[in-house]
């Protein structure tokens, strides 16, 4: 993937669209690159639209050579934005397991791995992948098995082959409004972008996967569950747990892939992965940040659990009212139906 932080024009090799003048979509009142996945949001400023077209059926083959190319001793870790997948790779990473990322990596069929460099400002404020690219991190040390972060369906992925699948789930309202907040900012930052607009209007507008973000939080985790008859190890892991009980959700997520750790290096990554030492080290990073990396963001914002008890009204209330958004929340053990602050 050719993309660097947040708000640089996308630059690598030859410009997508021949060269074409780029489109000023303020006037527009479409948000910029926002149909392409959060991790080209985060890259591009103002797109002409059939660059954003080629560059997402770029993406498309990348994912499906990835997913593809997974096979044994591979955990793919299916979520959703939002929902802590920066503290579950920290704390993967801590545990002496390789982790990789949809965005981050390219596999390669010699078994080798790419890393986008243009990526490094973001790893960078992500305390375990920072050691590991500046070297004051050990290297993964554990072989048996390599944990893969996307927000894809199954489809495509060998099933059958995979050593198993954890999927990182937080409550919809939460994990939306964590996305919203991050948006926000970053569509203020960027130069002829119009503002992101209320979150009730964030809400019925597309989400990572093209539709509105309710929708797509239901479908993705929907269609995992489906697949669970043919997965051999199939962990759920609630980002609530990860703050409140972070050593037992660990055990619980590691017994349940059948992974042996000592118990005293889970306590030590947990320890490395709280809230404060992960933001204390973003912190830290952003000040050496160039304003083009925007060092005003924050990837580590709050960690909150249950926020949305905070800003949730009977209007709103309503945007999580869906039937099928219900039911699979309700199989992952959120109760949506009637809830209020």
């Amino acid at each position: 993937m050719r993309n660097s932080f947040y708000c640089r024009e996308i630059r690598a090799g030859p410009r997508l669209g021949g060269g074409r003048k780029m489109r000023d979509l303020a006037s527009s009142g479409r948000r910029p690159g926002f149909g392409l996945p959060l991790g080209i949001r985060k890259a591009v400023i103002v797109v002409d639209e059939t660059d954003v077209a080629l560059k997402q059926a770029e993406l498309a083959q990348r994912y499906k050579k990835n997913a593809a190319l997974l096979g044994a001793g591979d955990i793919v870790v299916a979520t959703v934005p939002g929902s802590g997948s920066s503290l579950l790779s920290t704390l993967v990473l801590e545990l002496g397991f390789q982790h990789l990322d949809q965005y981050f990596n390219t596999l390669q069929e010699d078994g080798s791995v790419e890393t986008d460099q243009h990526f490094q400002a973001i790893r960078k404020r992500m305390s375990g992948y920072a050691q590991l690219d500046d070297g004051t991190g050990a290297e993964p040390d554990d072989q048996r098995a390599r944990f893969y972060r996307c927000h894809l369906p199954p489809d495509g992925f060998d099933l059958d082959a995979l050593h198993g699948v954890v999927l990182l789930v937080r409550d919809p309202r939460d994990a939306a409004h964590s996305l919203y907040q991050f948006l926000g900012k970053l569509a203020g930052r960027m130069p002829g972008a119009p503002p992101l607009g209320t979150f009730a209007e964030f809400l019925g507008g597309p989400g990572f996967d093209g539709t509105p973000p309710v929708s797509a939080w239901s479908r993705l985790y929907r269609r995992w569950l489906d697949v669970r008859p043919d997965v051999r190890r199939f962990a759920v892991v609630h980002f609530a747990d990860l703050k409140t009980r972070p050593v037992e959700a660990i055990a619980d997520m590691l017994a349940e892939l059948e992974l042996e750790v000592a118990p005293d290096r889970v306590t030590r990554a947990v320890d490395r992965s709280s809230f404060e030492t992960m933001r204390a080290h973003e912190d830290r990073i952003a000040g050496e940040l160039a304003e083009s990396d925007a060092p005003d963001l924050r990837m580590i914002r709050r960690g909150k659990v249950n926020e949305w008890k905070e800003w949730l009204t009977p209007e709103l209330a309503g945007r999580f009212s869906d039937p099928d958004l219900i039911a699979v929340a309700a199989e992952l053990g959120y109760a949506l139906e009637g809830a209020r602050r």
